[in-house]
């Protein structure tokens, strides 16, 4: 617990340069790189790799819509489909890149495209030589 005040993250994924600060997070983060989903809809066999996100998913079966835009009153069965959908009202992307001006309706797509254009460091050896990469593949 002490860590998310400290700000340390110790545990860090062995496929990309993010870190956590635990240990279970970290392994359900390698997961998401490995393909692992352990966690399947009994509905229409639809593998995911964390539970919260099956939940999720089983809204669409329910045909249940907790989530209402506040502009035309459509409803979701998801809070992120909810966004998207507001964000085509608005027009609005609230990550802005501070290099190019570049914007991004979510920051990890933020995060990817500083990673990949600007910073331009290589995250990925090369097992047989000494070259580096961008991406593994």
């Amino acid at each position: 617990h002490q860590r998310q005040h400290t700000g340390s993250r110790p545990f860090k994924c062995s496929i990309c340069p993010q870190s956590f600060t635990t240990k279970a997070n970290m392994i359900r983060h390698e997961n998401t790189h490995n393909g692992i989903k352990p966690y399947e809809c009994e509905v229409c066999k639809k593998k995911f790799g964390e539970n919260k996100t099956l939940k999720i998913h089983m809204l669409t079966h329910s045909g249940e819509k907790p989530f209402k835009c506040p502009i035309c009153s459509e409803s979701f069965a998801q809070k992120g489909t909810l966004q998207y959908h507001i964000y085509r009202h608005t027009g609005h992307k609230g990550y802005l890149c501070s290099d190019c001006g570049k914007s991004f309706r979510q920051k990890s797509q933020l995060k990817c495209h500083r990673l990949r254009q600007h910073e331009k460091t290589p995250t990925f050896n090369c097992d047989f030589c000494s070259n580096t990469f961008y991406s593994k593949g």
